[in-house]
């Protein structure tokens, strides 16, 4: 879930629901 916030995080917070668990990362993880 690290490189999904990582990966989250280049693409400016939008959910990349291309990586596994981006979908819980975009949900429960911080704005970043």
């Amino acid at each position: 879930m690290t490189a999904g916030v990582s990966e989250k995080s280049i693409t400016g917070g939008i959910p990349r629901s291309n990586y596994v668990g981006a979908v819980e990362v975009d949900v429960a993880g911080p704005p970043f």
